[in-house]
């Protein structure tokens, strides 16, 4: 399994954005250098994986505000991806109990965060400059 490392092709333009992406990196790489430890580290990776989790819908929510506020077309069909992303990890977590599949939770949150950032949030973030400039030169040019 392999980190991810921030750079400009996961820019999305929108600087909240950006800033809770490259978060969701850092916690990414973490639990990854925690599952490679040597030792019990269930512990402390499941308390990790909760704290991911959480943060990801504190993401979904800022994204689904900004999509909201600027009248995104497509709004309905990320919140669904964000709805689906969700019944997966949580269906994932809910096997805690029996024992997570800690590679696999990786390698979903590995091809998640590739996917949704690259393909889903991009298409936002060029939406909502693009929207959010014409608003700026309406209010400039009134």
């Amino acid at each position: 399994m392999q980190e991810l490392f921030w750079n400009d092709e996961y820019k999305t333009g929108i600087e909240i954005v950006d800033h809770q992406h490259r978060a969701l990196m850092e916690m990414y790489n973490q639990l990854l250098a925690q599952l490679n430890e040597e030792g019990d580290f269930r512990a402390s990776l499941d308390q990790a994986l909760q704290g991911l989790f959480d943060y990801v819908q504190t993401h979904f929510d800022t994204e689904e505000q900004l999509m909201k506020a600027s009248h995104y077309d497509d709004f309905e069909k990320h919140r669904e991806e964000h709805e689906h992303l969700t019944s997966q990890v949580f269906a994932l977590y809910q096997k805690k109990g029996e024992g997570i599949d800690y590679l696999g939770v990786m390698s979903f949150i590995f091809n998640w965060l590739q996917h949704h950032i690259l393909k889903t949030d991009k298409k936002f973030g060029t939406y909502y400059l693009q929207n959010v400039r014409l608003q700026d030169q309406g209010l400039r040019n009134s």
